[in-house]
């Protein structure tokens, strides 16, 4: 795999294991309404989910030595403001990028993960999740944006 692809095991795992931190951490708890609670509310409850997510992105990345992509978990940001819970995953290694690849398997992983992303507290509350894949330099190779208007057409 020396095309930076990155390829559907990465992301897949990203996303389930962050979709599912978001299905987990709202058992048991009262919804939340994103619309009436007031600002520190809101933050905190974007934190607190992109805390829980946090970990299993994580978790899910695959770094390898030696060949290939290898990718570190950079950053994680909330924006209360937007509704946004971003994780910036530093890219790094040899190859060259397939934009298309990139592009088809984000179809794919929106096809496969929408349908569970949308029983989430995060879609009730219309936020997106951002998967951004950044190049050493700071540059966007591509970002994964996983929300309500994206999921439609998927569920």
């Amino acid at each position: 795999m020396n095309n930076l692809m990155f390829g559907g095991i990465l992301i897949v795992g990203i996303g389930a294991a962050a979709v599912g931190g978001a299905q987990l951490s709202s058992l048991g708890e009262p919804p939340f309404a994103y619309e009436s609670a007031t600002a520190e509310k809101r933050i905190a409850w974007l934190d607190g989910h992109a805390a829980k997510m946090e970990r299993r992105v994580k978790g899910a990345l695959i770094s390898p030595s030696g060949v290939g992509a290898s990718f570190k978990l950079d950053k994680t940001r909330t924006d209360s403001q937007r509704r946004q819970i971003t994780f910036d995953i530093a890219v790094s290694g040899s190859g060259k990028i397939n934009h298309q690849a990139l592009r088809n398997f984000e179809k794919a992983y929106l096809e496969r993960e929408c349908p569970r992303f949308m029983r989430t507290p995060l879609a009730d509350n219309n936020v997106t999740v951002n998967y951004s894949f950044k190049r050493k330099t700071g540059g966007t190779l591509h970002t994964v944006r996983m929300s309500p208007s994206s999921c439609g057409r998927y569920v």
